[in-house]
């Protein structure tokens, strides 16, 4: 089963609540930067992505967004 998901970067605000909530699931404690999801910016060009791992069935940063 292939799994996918898109991050919308016009509606994201880089509250990184996606990555929060995966790394509560996956490794126990709130801390986004041990995380599936790597969230990048470049404050210059105004953009940000969203990369995100994409090995849960049930994503929680899906519905934590």
């Amino acid at each position: 089963m292939k799994r996918k998901i898109y991050a919308n970067h016009e509606l994201c605000t880089g509250c990184e609540l996606c990555a929060s909530a995966c790394s509560v699931k996956n490794f126990g404690s709130c801390n986004p930067k041990n995380s599936g999801v790597i969230i990048w910016r470049d404050l210059f060009e105004r953009f940000e992505g969203q990369i995100i791992c994409r090995h849960c069935e049930d994503p929680l940063c899906v519905s934590a967004c």
